[in-house]
């Protein structure tokens, strides 16, 4: 502290302050007790110009309350709501990592691509630790219907140990109300980060565990592919891509994505949520095969992190890498600190939530402001399609025939993904996820099918 004094919240001596925002403020702090006794904790209140604020306090005691519940090895904890002469704060888990957004910040900026494995754990943890709160219920065993509503990169810590756990359902939660309240009373509605809503979140829908899916299908496309899915240049444009749910598959950007995993983020990805899995748990059932010849677990995220050279002070960082072009959802204040926290990410959501936000600053325009023509406007109506692979095989497009490999024709041009399967008697079906917006050269090579396998003109969904 300036004056040397040790600054105490509670019983908690406060060794640093981590972030601040528009109405809370988060600390690292620890506790003291004998013979050389310390626990660190992150700890996160309201600011004291807003101490005042009753709604705030009801917010944060609403979070408490909720998050007390989710006790899960993939959950962030909150320990305890502290009464400190009428000053409220959490006292939670301090997490030694980094989170997901700085992750792929420095990731970007050492143009390292996520390992396949490494991002498969991340959507397994994510969709475990989801299934376990969708399914929570409070004593009397009635279903308490949470939600996170807010699953995105910022929420998702990765420790030092490989673990994966997600942030602020309380938050999330509280946010709800206070949008409720708002509404009422003719406000403006708050929003959260846009990029990672469902489209029924985007419309104003009911919200179930199926919404949750949807952002982790972000996630893990983003982890795929290094870059944002959903991302325009205001909200209102960011919102209607989000309701159309258009997403190429991650394999038409990263040539070592299969079609398994090009089918599983697909249906997370679906825009009806009766399109999308039951439930978390049997995403995960889903993804764990596929996450398992890939490679996946703890250790796959530590060499990840190791390699990316996250947890490294600034200072031994490349300057000159500007990470906030590569992944925009690093900002430079988590990229200043080498050992992200859960309270960061907490202060970051609850901002961004619970506050109304300032005006976007202006960007300054890039230096020739004439755009380049659209591209559906110069582009010609069709593309060209070249297969080859195991001969003779007969390719289905959407379940319409096209032909017989080899195969080079021309096709329509459109941005929404196309499922292409080929298929051949005696031959495994082989299924790809393309998006026909440029010309494209496939390889697809039948495995035999065993003696005992279904008859290979059926080709059902691998995930039912």
């Amino acid at each position: 502290m300036p004056d040397g004094r040790p600054r105490r919240l509670g019983r908690y001596v406060v060794d640093e302050r981590l972030g601040k925002g528009g109405m809370a403020e988060t600390f690292r702090v620890r506790l003291d007790g004998p013979r050389g006794f310390v626990q660190r904790f992150a700890a996160k209140r309201v600011l004291p110009e807003h101490a005042g604020d009753a709604r705030l306090g009801r917010m944060l005691a609403d979070e408490a309350r909720i998050t007390a519940r989710l006790r899960h090895p993939g959950i962030v904890q909150v320990f305890e709501l502290v009464d400190d002469g009428g000053e409220l704060f959490l006292v939670m888990e301090l997490v030694d990592g980094v989170d997901l957004a700085t992750l792929l910040g420095a990731a970007a900026r050492e143009r390292l691509p996520m390992p396949l494995g490494a991002a498969c754990q991340i959507a397994l943890a994510l969709l475990g630790a989801l299934a376990y709160a969708h399914a929570l219920t409070d004593d009397d065993g009635a279903p308490l219907g949470i939600v996170h509503r807010d699953v995105s990169p910022s929420n998702v810590m990765i420790a030092r140990t490989g673990d994966v756990k997600l942030l602020d359902f309380g938050v999330a939660r509280a946010a709800e109300s206070l949008r409720s309240e708002r509404t009422r009373t003719g406000a403006r509605e708050l929003k959260g980060k846009l990029g990672y809503f469902s489209p029924e979140q985007a419309t104003g829908a009911a919200l179930d565990g199926r919404s949750d899916q949807f952002a982790v299908g972000i996630v893990l496309w983003e982890c795929l592919s290094g870059r944002r899915l959903f991302r325009a240049g205001d909200d209102l444009q960011t919102l209607r891509l989000i309701e159309e749910a258009r997403a190429p598959a991650p394999s038409t950007l990263r040539a070592d994505v299969g079609a398994e995993l090009d089918a599983f983020v697909a249906r997370l990805l679906a825009r009806d949520p009766a399109a999308r899995f039951a439930d978390c748990g049997a995403a995960a059932d889903a993804l764990g095969p596929i996450a398992r010849r890939l490679g996946a677990g703890p250790g796959a995220l530590v060499d990840f992190v190791a390699d990316t050279r996250a947890l490294e002070p600034p200072d031994r960082r490349d300057p000159t890498a500007s990470t906030e072009e590569q992944h925009p959802s690093a900002s430079p204040r988590r990229r200043a600190w080498p050992l992200a926290l859960a309270a960061v990410a907490t202060l970051a959501v609850a901002t961004a939530l619970l506050w109304p936000r300032p005006p976007a600053r202006p960007v300054a325009p890039p230096p020739q402001p004439a755009p380049a023509p659209a591209p559906e406007v110069t582009a010609p109506a069709a593309i060209r399609l070249h297969v080859d692979g195991t001969p003779d095989a007969e390719l289905l497009l959407d379940g319409v025939r096209l032909g017989t490999i080899p195969y080079d024709a021309p096709l329509p041009r459109a941005t929404t993904p196309r499922l292409l399967v080929a298929r051949r008697p005696g031959f495994r079906p082989e299924r790809r996820t393309i998006t026909p917006d440029h010309d494209l050269t496939l390889d697809l090579r039948l495995r035999p099918a065993p003696a005992a396998a279904p008859d290979p003109d059926d080709v059902p969904d691998p995930f039912r």
